[in-house]
């Protein structure tokens, strides 16, 4: 004599209709949180992403990094964005201080795709002439104005929000003018970065 046991089972079923409370087990479509972002090939079945509060993200927000040139005599400083890489400036603090040498100075931040072709270009409100010292701050979503203390010399100008630059893209502070080389200019950037898609 043959005996059959049968074993409860939950049947994938219930209610799943948009702003209804989900009743039973109705399939719903999940994701993942994850902090970097995996390597997957064509044809590869991959995750959703989502942030740490469960919300859907198109692309990793990127980690917040930082770096310095503070070397001497230099009026032209460039950073590029390495391969395998995508930065989103959040700000760029800038110290320059000019020499008696006679002369105007146009301080400018420009950003070019792959080093040669422009995309940002940001004229200062005013010159910086000799044996000023004047420190300089732009930064992302602080509106279109620009701020200027004249007798603290000090600037605040906004920066594009939510572009993202791709490798071998460059951000160049440079003195436009060339005055004098013996000037002294250091330059914090901080930005977003995040593997390339």
């Amino acid at each position: 004599m043959v005996q059959r046991y049968s074993m409860p089972i939950d049947k994938v079923q219930g209610k799943a209709a948009h702003d209804a409370a989900a009743a039973g087990n109705p399939v719903r479509m999940g994701g993942v949180y994850r902090t970097t972002l995996a390597g997957v090939a064509a044809g590869d079945v991959v995750d959703l992403f989502l942030d740490a509060a469960g919300r859907m993200q198109t692309a990793l927000p990127g980690a917040i990094t930082s770096q310095a040139d503070a070397t001497s005599n230099d009026i032209d400083k460039t950073f590029t964005v390495p391969a395998g890489k995508q930065w989103q400036l959040i700000s760029i603090h800038v110290y320059y201080e000019a020499t008696g040498t006679g002369g105007n100075r146009w301080l400018r931040p420009v950003i070019k795709v792959g080093g040669t072709s422009y995309i940002v270009i940001i004229d200062p409100p005013s010159v910086i002439t000799a044996s000023e010292t004047w420190r300089v701050m732009y930064m992302a979503g602080c509106g279109a104005s620009t701020y200027e203390h004249a007798v603290a010399k000090t600037w605040v100008m906004s920066l594009p929000v939510g572009l993202w630059l791709d490798a071998a893209d460059t951000i160049q502070l440079v003195d436009s003018s060339g005055v004098d080389t013996n000037d002294d200019m250091a330059v914090y950037l901080n930005y977003l970065e995040r593997d390339s898609a």
